[in-house]
């Protein structure tokens, strides 16, 4: 059954309908939404080797419709203002669009925050803790739903359509046992469907959180017991998550701080090339490292940083054929690292101060002759230089992958970014095909209705009603 026809029985007042109805309307906008920041998550959680679940969702029409009748009942209870409009609702309800985040591990809510803040714009965060209400006198001896809850916007980049950012998005962090109560707690102790919880069912679901508590204090018992592991074995490391535990025991032993791992499959790449990919190898390799520069941009590219800093790859003074195509691949590893939010380095001509003469040496490049023409050697020298001494962390990363030729490691970079791009023109085809020119039309009027609105608010202020 489509979610968009189901409807509740009591008749909601006008404002709460037309919203409905327009809202029917935007919910394949909205699940959009949701999906994508879920993808983004999923993304970067994995890339971070942090273990969890990720689902999302658009708010469903009827449950929407009920919620909006229980806070019009409250506010008048409460003798606050009623909803007058669809401004007054949009202001209210934040979670038309969300994202659940279901962590393995409790303790990696405060690294999740660090992956949050670099992939979205965060506008707020509350953290949840203890009980939303104690109904009927019952006094709670549990803490109750524990979570991070984020508001945030899409980030402005090429694969993100306009129409996307600027739209809030809820994304809720909390442990996978947590999130499981929190599901049971809502629909039959803080929601009922079927009448009021009973003191003895509330009972029943505050043990249960206490046990889901315990529950949490044998999981981040289990990571820590797992890192010890991962760190004294000599086997090689079979997946980023292996990889991120080591990384965590081994920077926890000089300080407290908690930096973002960043791109840890590429840097386990990175290991198996150089047979690194072992906590002995990798622990030796370590040394003099400085961890404090992680918080600069990542674990990941810092560690790559300081594995490239000496020569891995070989000289290839003699080899003009080579360094050109390194160079040409060094490009692209460098647009792959740079993250979906920047813009591919080609498309960046003119628009940063010093890299005037970096871009005129990159159409040498271009010319398949250019390797064999004795004039242009000086050039690819230079750019080579360039990328070897770069200020930019991810070009000097970039030409130490790139130099030891994996393509296995250059296609998935190519992948990550034609994926973001190929996306975005499938989204915006689907858009089109489905009336998208209709939608966008009643879109705009909505929204100039609700500026309409404004104007008469404020004229209502100045007026001092």
């Amino acid at each position: 059954m489509d979610v968009r026809s189901l409807r509740n029985h009591d008749p909601p007042e006008p404002v709460i309908s037309n919203f409905i109805d327009g809202y029917e309307f935007k919910y394949d906008f909205y699940f959009a939404l949701a999906q994508r920041a879920s993808l983004r998550c999923e993304e970067a959680l994995e890339q971070n080797g942090i273990r969890a679940i990720t689902t999302f969702r658009a708010k469903r029409p009827d449950r929407l419709k009920a919620k909006l009748q229980q806070r019009q009942q409250q506010r008048r209870e409460e003798s606050r203002k009623v909803y007058a409009n669809d401004y007054d609702i949009r202001s209210d309800i934040v979670d038309l669009a969300g994202v659940r985040i279901a962590l393995y591990f409790p303790d990696d809510r405060v690294k999740v925050e660090e992956i949050i803040r670099e992939a979205f714009i965060v506008k707020n965060k509350k953290q949840m803790e203890g009980w939303k209400a104690t109904p009927n006198g019952l006094v709670q001896r549990f803490d109750g739903y524990v979570a991070d809850h984020y508001w945030v916007h899409l980030q402005e980049h090429p694969s993100t359509e306009q129409r996307y950012t600027g739209q809030l998005i809820e994304i809720q962090v909390a442990s996978l046992l947590m999130h499981a109560w929190s599901e049971v707690n809502h629909d039959l102790g803080y929601k009922p469907v079927h009448g009021t919880a009973s003191q003895d069912e509330l009972r029943i679901l505050d043990g249960i959180n206490g046990l889901v508590l315990t529950g949490e204090l044998f999981l981040q018992q289990l990571q820590a017991a797992t890192k010890s592991r991962i760190s004294s074995a000599d086997r090689k490391f079979s997946n980023q998550y292996e990889l991120g535990a080591f990384m965590q025991n081994h920077i926890s032993k000089n300080t407290s701080e908690t930096p973002l791992m960043g791109r840890l499959d590429i840097l386990l790449e990175v290991l198996k090339a150089l047979d690194l990919d072992s906590p002995r190898h990798l622990d030796t390799k370590l040394d003099g490292w400085d961890n404090q520069r992680a918080s600069e941009s990542s674990v990941a590219l810092t560690v790559m940083d300081h594995i490239f800093s000496t020569p891995v790859a070989g000289d290839f003074s003699e080899s003009y054929p080579s360094k050109r195509q390194i160079l040409l691949n060094a490009i692209a590893v460098y647009d792959g690292l740079s993250g979906p939010m920047r813009r591919p380095v080609r498309d960046l001509v003119g628009s940063q101060r010093g890299m005037a003469r970096f871009y005129q040496l990159m159409t040498v490049l271009d010319r398949n002759d250019s390797a064999e023409d004795r004039n242009c050697h000086s050039q690819i020298d230079e750019l080579w230089h360039w990328f070897e001494k770069s200020v930019y962390i991810e070009a000097r990363v970039a030409i130490g992958i790139a130099s030891l030729r994996v393509q296995q490691i250059i296609d998935r970079l190519k992948l990550h970014l034609e994926a973001g791009r190929q996306q975005s023109k499938g989204e915006e085809k689907k858009w089109k095909d489905g009336n998208g020119d209709e939608r966008k039309k009643k879109e705009e009027e909505e929204e100039e209705e609700e500026e309409e609105k404004e104007k008469e608010k404020e004229k209502e202020k100045e007026k001092g009603y």
